[in-house]
């Protein structure tokens, strides 16, 4: 009797043993040893509980029995208690060794999703599970984004995950403390879990992803088996996830970056392209395809602003439906809802839903599905000229961000479409310029030589007293200056140009007297004393044809500005030697009233078009002498005659190459 109770207990305590490890054993991805030790134990039990039913077994095998019992229970305690110690410390092992490859790889990668990969590759495995995901949940658009994947995930909570993230979106509520997460996110959490175990899975651990300033998301672990996380393990879960949240915080420090070094680089490349002689066409068009490259978009439409009429027009669309915005013409500021707002505020807006906003002024033939729509005004030296529009098909929607990329474009497209819009104002003026010019220069031209040859005929063949004979041959004198300051008009109308000018050899002592000539026949009863010296071998320059107004004009200015009765000019040529080569040095002294030291530079710039100081008697103006002669290859510059004292006169020194 004593016997079979010894053996009910080794029995019993043997199966309950068992039964433990085998339960154990389950939950352990590794079973061995806990099989092992539950193989053991059930050995155990049944031969106590075969010695219970044959009692005819010898009592000294029963008694060697009882010796062996207390030695294996021993041996068996100590190799269990060994291996569950070991299992902790490989645990632990594992989700220190998990941190750390989290950590390194925190410093050798910017890729968020091989970071999210990592870190769930590891920690499922020291923590057993199954599957897990990361999410993230945008800072401005709310919007969840699954960033990476491992194992095995319950279909219908991943699909929960998704349906519901919008409506978290919608409402606007991600995070408002660092410790935890909102009623509504809290609410979403908690029906993940249901819906998850509902498929099987018993354990399912989350984790928000965190910095120091900033939410990013959730971490999750799955397992069909029960997670015993000790207070230890979560810990390394928590610093998992912030180690997570640096990274991402970094990685998302690092795209700010790379953006803000995009929107520049289509600045600087829009900007290039813009300085060429674009029209306003060209320049939205430019503006355009580099910021599609920045913000994706279904629609991208550019309108501009009649202040006169109060009318907007789509002047350039590109996308899914550009030609129905196109077609919809031109129509008034109270009539176009929202871009009407945008453009009277001044202020750019993102709207979440353009067909929901009672605002909102529909296209005709466009689908009303849901659409988030970004308008930016174009507001050039404070003058609205228009506004650019951007669609996109939900869920997209813009934000703060892409706003302001837009917000920069559109101030660099505002002034670049203006002046597009000046210059082909100013190109239209002047081609409308040059029709007046050639009218002037032709007709009139014209007309005067019939004129000329009356006059010759008058002269020659009719006898006249003196009296009238002067005064036909001042007519006739009258009638050739204006020949000559029409054929200078003409030549003048082409100095703007961009066009090369072609260089050829001229006799610069000839051109010289030929000059002189001229210029005693403008000043008829003025006293001229001009004196010319040169130290050249050759007379031979290279210069265009308007040499020869560049030399009257300086002479002109030399006599007209002189204070003396008598005008004394000196004309010196010599050779110069420079850098780029040897030039012909032309300088005209004069002894007038000079040129004072602040004015030495000012008297070359452009201070009155070339007409205007024409008529007034300047000739064609040091400005366009100056650029002239850089057409040249030469240079011009106004010294004192006798320097340190400019009211004895100025000395204009010329530049002239002898070759190309």
């Amino acid at each position: 009797m004593q016997n079979e109770f010894a053996l009910s207990v080794v029995a019993g305590f043997s199966a309950g043993t068992m039964v433990l490890l085998i339960m154990i054993a389950r939950e352990k991805k590794q079973k061995f040893p806990w099989l092992s030790f539950a193989l053991m134990f059930g050995m155990i039990f049944f031969a106590a509980l075969y010695m219970i039913i044959d009692k005819d077994m010898e009592t000294t095998v029963m008694n060697d029995f009882y010796i062996f019992i207390p030695f294996i229970w021993i041996v068996s305690v100590f190799l269990l208690s060994r291996a569950n110690y070991e299992d902790k410390i490989e645990k632990q092992y594992a989700e220190i060794s998990a941190l750390n490859e989290v950590a390194r790889s925190y410093l050798g990668t910017g890729d968020m999703s091989k970071a999210a990969k990592i870190a769930l590759d590891r920690f499922a495995n020291a923590f057993n599970a199954d599957g897990g995901l990361i999410f993230t949940i945008g800072a401005e658009d709310k919007r969840v984004e699954i960033v990476s994947t491992f194992g095995e995930l319950p279909t219908h909570a991943l699909q929960l995950l998704r349906s519901t993230a919008f409506k978290v979106a919608k409402d606007g509520k991600v995070v408002h403390r660092m410790t935890g997460l909102d009623n509504d996110l809290k609410d979403l959490h908690k029906r993940y879990i249901e819906s998850s175990r509902r498929e099987g899975f018993k354990s399912v651990a989350g984790f928000p992803i965190r910095s120091q300033a900033h939410f990013f998301g959730m971490f999750i672990l799955f397992s069909r088996r029960p997670l015993r996380l000790t207070q230890q393990d979560r810990a390394i879960l928590a610093l998992a996830s912030l180690e997570l949240g640096m990274w991402f915080e970094q990685i998302a420090g690092v795209k700010a970056i790379q953006r803000m070094s995009d929107i520049k680089k289509g600045l600087l490349d829009s900007s290039l392209a813009l300085r060429m002689d674009f029209s306003p066409e060209e320049v939205m068009q430019a503006i355009i395809e580099q910021l599609e490259k920045l913000i994706p978009v279904r629609d991208l439409v550019i309108y501009l602003y009649n202040p006169a009429t109060e009318k907007l027009w789509p002047a350039y669309s590109v996308g899914e439906y550009a030609h129905k915005i196109m077609a919809e013409g031109e129509f008034s500021v109270e009539k176009a809802g929202i871009a009407g707002e945008v453009l009277r505020s001044g202020v750019a807006e993102i709207v979440e839903d353009v067909f929901k906003d009672p605002r909102a002024a529909k296209v005709p033939e466009i689908p009303e599905n849901p659409t988030s729509m970004l308008s930016v005004p174009l507001i050039s030296r404070g003058k609205k000229i228009g506004l650019i529009e951007l669609h996109r098909k939900h869920p997209d929607r813009f934000n703060e961000e892409e706003m302001e990329t837009a917000t920069l474009f559109a101030q660099h497209a505002s002034v670049a479409i203006e002046n597009a819009w000046l210059i082909r104002d100013m190109e239209q003026e002047k081609s409308r310029s040059q029709l007046y010019l050639d009218l002037l220069s032709h007709d009139v031209a014209n007309l005067n030589t019939p004129l000329s040859s009356y006059l010759d005929m008058l002269r020659s063949d009719c006898e006249l007293e003196d009296r009238p004979v002067s005064i036909v041959c001042k007519a006739s004198e009258i009638v050739e200056k204006m020949s000559a300051l029409l054929m200078r008009v003409r030549r003048l109308s082409n100095i703007d140009t961009r066009e090369e000018q072609e260089l050829v050899k001229i006799d610069l002592m000839k051109l010289i007297e030929e000059s002189v000539q001229s210029l005693r026949k403008a000043f008829p009863g003025r006293e001229l004393d001009i004196g010319v010296r040169s130290s050249m071998e050759s007379n031979e320059v290279l210069a265009g044809e308007m040499l020869d107004e560049i030399l009257f004009n300086l002479l002109h200015n030399a006599v007209k500005f002189s204070t003396e009765k008598k005008a004394r000019i000196e004309i010196d040529l010599g050779v110069a030697e420079r850098d780029d080569g040897k030039f012909c040095k032309l300088m005209i002294a004069d002894y007038g009233k000079g040129v004072p030291e602040e004015e030495k530079e000012a008297i070359f710039q452009e201070k009155a078009t070339p007409a205007a100081s024409f008529a007034r008697g300047f000739g064609i103006g040091l400005c366009i002498c100056r650029k002239l002669l850089e057409r040249y290859g030469g240079d011009i510059w106004v010294e004192d005659r006798e320097e340190g004292d400019f009211s004895q006169g100025a000395k204009f020194t010329v530049l002239l190459p002898f070759e190309k």
